[in-house]
């Protein structure tokens, strides 16, 4: 006999993560939007204004503290899906009886054939085109040295970008600890 869902307290917790996992990704597709208004209109004032074409350091690191916001958003993300997979999905699949052959839905978004590039290309590359922009106004208003020295700090921090926009999936894989919680051997009266 299948369970009752508004009793279940894995159905409600999954139905409680669900909501907090939608938010998260709300949360996050703000941040990508504000941070693509933001950039893309700091450096058109720079350019549009004719200030020190270096200004255009400060939409690139801007650019980059964005996404470690994404990418702390997405590790929420990922922290809450992968619970739901490995702790709660088991026990609902053994509560209602559900077809083995039939993937539950994290079972089904950890296959990797869900996962799709484009938004962490898209992100990546509105980063490193904002670096870039950054490095061409370095070299039109600092010496060649200067220029030079600031670009390979800009390339390092594109590439620390990088790494931690991938580092979170790979840190993501294995299973989750469970942790055993400790049976009474004394009835709540018992306990004071």
């Amino acid at each position: 006999m299948a369970a009752d869902p508004a009793t279940c307290p894995q159905w409600l917790l999954f139905s409680e993560l669900r909501k907090e996992l939608c938010a998260a990704q709300d949360r996050r597709s703000r941040v990508i939007g504000f941070k693509i208004t933001f950039v893309s209109t700091a450096i058109a004032a720079i350019i549009a204004y004719d200030v020190n074409d270096a200004l255009l350091l400060v939409p690139a690191f801007a650019s980059f503290f964005f996404d470690l916001l994404i990418v702390g958003l997405s590790v929420s993300i990922k922290r809450i899906g992968r619970y739901c997979r490995e702790v709660l999905e088991p026990g609902l699949r053994g509560g209602w009886s559900w077809p083995e052959n039939r993937l539950l839905w994290e079972e089904y978004m950890a296959e990797g054939e869900c996962f799709q590039w484009f938004g962490l290309a898209g992100n990546l590359g509105l980063t490193g085109l904002t670096f870039i922009a950054a490095s061409i106004g370095l070299f039109l208003q600092l010496s060649l040295n200067q220029a030079s020295v600031l670009s390979i700090v800009l390339a390092a921090i594109i590439g620390l970008d990088i790494w931690v926009h991938v580092r979170p999936r790979r840190s993501m894989r294995g299973g989750v600890a469970m942790r055993k919680v400790p049976q009474s051997t004394s009835g709540p009266e018992e306990q004071g």
